[in-house]
């Protein structure tokens, strides 16, 4: 954990609206690190790697993003744990 959260989800949220480079290399990574999660869902069977890849990071970036509001670790624990439950 980061202090003051995920770069990735922030940067996302900050930029995704916008041109230009930053804008195009925080897509570029959003898109490497989902290329990552469905590839490795692809090869551990997983029959909709995409959908998996989605609920997964919708978890995390949920329990990163009440973290950050609340402060409250049980959010982070339980981002992952759903995440985890995809798969599981």
């Amino acid at each position: 954990m980061f202090p003051g959260g995920c770069f990735l989800a922030t940067t996302s949220v900050e930029y995704g609206h916008r041109e230009g480079p930053v804008a195009d290399a925080v897509r570029r990574l959003k898109r490497e690190w989902l290329d990552l999660l469905e590839g490795e869902l692809r090869a551990a069977g997983v029959a909709d790697p995409v959908d998996a890849a989605f609920r997964i990071d919708a978890y995390l970036d949920a329990g990163n993003a009440r973290f950050q509001l609340f402060g409250d670790r049980d959010d982070l624990e339980r981002g992952c744990r759903l995440a985890l439950e995809v798969v599981g």
